[in-house]
């Protein structure tokens, strides 16, 4: 089966590591599916995904996302659909479902979507909402896909058939579990991967780590991650006096390592679906705070591997980090190697793909 995804992408984020993870999982498939991408780029777009892409084997056609270039873009889109003949297009994100329906409308091509997680922090934000939810009720698109069972809600509430919204969790590989070498003791490394924006809640977080730095000198804060906030936090940071004790390293690519190194993972998001970021950790035997938001609370509560606490607040997020950094290192140990089996036994790259391969063979049935 020819399947063509569509995205627009300006780095490698949430929906650009999972396509990164079907991809290379597919490479080792008995039976892979034949994947290709359709990628609109923005004129200041990082390369990093299309390098991870290529480094999978699957052919790129990059279109230039501007709103000037737009419509040779679609023509562009439209020759070489032609020309692949596709069985199937797989759109991600609210760009890549615009030109999905109008493809499939103007060539007669099954269309399936994958929701990967709303942000709708500005007027422009909340119009694509609106239009992805509208676009999402025609019959044209024949599954949707939702990585969290409150963006399934939120479809239905739209008014998209019940029979056509699909759950469908994120997944992650699982790595070697790499033991922390018998060096020098040093401090907790708490960790958190994501962007620098408002619904990230970064802001909620630093000042829960002042509270706990208030009390404990034996840990640090690392971020990972760039935007719109990071000016405004480092000056917080530096008016809290932790400078030194919170590190912003930018935006990471490559984690694997960070990982690696961390105690703690925290996640103080304000909204998500089914975050890579977590799973990740998890995959790394990572034991996690995380604030209940979209699949975050079912998947602590199945796994036992982290600590809950409500979002949007620092009080309830600094009480959840000092109750996690009060445990022995045995009992955290324990919490994260319970993350790290449930993401082995429920979240398997295998296990997705078989999923995702007979949503296709329905969609095309």
């Amino acid at each position: 089966m020819q399947v063509v995804h569509l995205i627009s992408s300006s780095g490698l984020y949430g929906a650009e590591r999972t396509l990164c993870n079907l991809f290379a999982e597919n490479q080792k498939a008995s039976a892979p599916l034949n994947f290709s991408l359709a990628l609109f780029c923005p004129e200041h777009g990082s390369p990093e995904f299309a390098d991870a892409v290529a480094q999978c084997g699957v052919a790129i056609l990059s279109l230039k996302a501007g709103l000037r270039e737009s419509p040779k873009a679609f023509r562009q889109l439209l020759q070489h659909l032609k020309a692949v003949r596709p069985d199937l297009l797989h759109a991600h994100g609210y760009k890549g479902l615009a030109a999905g329906v109008a493809a499939a409308k103007l060539l007669g091509l099954p269309l399936v979507y994958t929701q990967h997680g709303f942000i709708q922090n500005t007027r422009k934000q909340r119009l694509y909402t609106w239009l992805d939810r509208r676009l999402c009720r025609l019959a044209l698109v024949r599954q949707v896909i939702c990585v969290s069972a409150t963006i399934r809600d939120s479809y239905r509430k739209a008014g998209v058939a019940e029979e056509r919204l699909l759950l469908l969790p994120n997944a992650v590989p699982v790595p070697e579990l790499k033991e922390k070498g018998e060096t020098a003791p040093g401090p907790l490394v708490i960790l958190a991967l994501g962007r620098l924006s408002r619904e990230k809640g970064p802001d909620i977080l630093l000042e829960s780590f002042a509270a706990v730095a208030a009390e404990r000198q034996d840990c640090i804060l690392k971020l990972a991650g760039d935007g719109p906030m990071r000016q405004e936090l480092e000056a917080r940071t530096q008016a809290l006096g932790l400078t030194g004790r919170v590190q912003f390293l930018g935006f990471c690519s490559q984690t694997a390592e960070l990982l690696d190194q961390a105690d703690i993972y925290v996640l103080p998001s304000l909204t998500e679906g089914m975050p890579m970021a977590l799973l990740e950790a998890m995959s790394h035997a990572l034991p996690s705070v995380c604030t209940r938001v979209g699949e975050v609370p079912r998947i602590l509560e199945q796994s036992k591997g982290g600590i809950l606490v409500d979002a949007g607040s620092a009080h309830a997020f600094t009480a959840g980090l000092k109750s996690l950094l009060e445990m022995d290192v045995q009992a955290r140990c324990n919490m994260g190697l319970a993350a790290r089996t449930f993401v082995a036994d429920t979240c398997s790259m295998s296990r997705y793909l078989a999923r995702l391969t007979r949503i296709y063979q329905q969609a095309v049935g």
